[in-house]
């Protein structure tokens, strides 16, 4: 019985600890235009293990430029999708979307979220900018590799 309640108590526990994994500071890799870092702070949803993301990015003065939220995409056949395209074979367990006006441009993001070699977060962000809110033109297309940066201060600095 003791086996029994520990093996539950480490699946609770490595449940939640998996649920929060996103919470922290991010850099990317190439620098996502002027943003230095980013602070995620995942939302608790207890109808599933991952929830939305509260995302804020920084520039190199260290100031916020944005304050957004990242949704979880439910929808199954664009999350596979978006795994199979721009995965790059890596264990996606999560993929979130974030839109905004920014700058005089629509900005969109997909975070594909899985855990690295180096046992720290990383997400896959295609960065999609269209010329207009029709969507039509894309404009630009990025890949970005975002990791979680430990050596982060709560103020952001390094």
């Amino acid at each position: 019985m003791k086996k029994v309640t520990a093996t539950i108590t480490l699946s609770i526990a490595a449940l939640f600890a998996f649920s929060q994994s996103y919470t922290g500071y991010y850099v990317s890799a190439p620098q996502v235009h002027s943003f230095d870092h980013f602070k995620m702070k995942q939302q608790k949803d207890e109808s599933k293990v991952e929830g939305d993301i509260e995302l804020h990015a920084y520039c190199s003065k260290r100031d916020e430029l944005w304050e957004m939220t990242a949704v979880l995409v439910s929808d199954e056949e664009q999350r596979d999708y978006l795994i199979s395209e721009y995965g790059e074979g890596k264990d996606i367990v999560s993929v979130h979307f974030l839109k905004f006006m920014w700058d005089g441009n629509e900005w969109e993001y997909f975070l594909l979220g899985y855990k690295g070699l180096d046992r720290h977060r990383h997400f896959v962000v295609i960065e999609e900018i269209f010329n207009d809110e029709t969507e039509t033109q894309l404009l630009e297309f990025n890949v970005f590799d975002w990791v979680k940066a430990h050596h982060l201060t709560e103020t952001g600095a390094p």
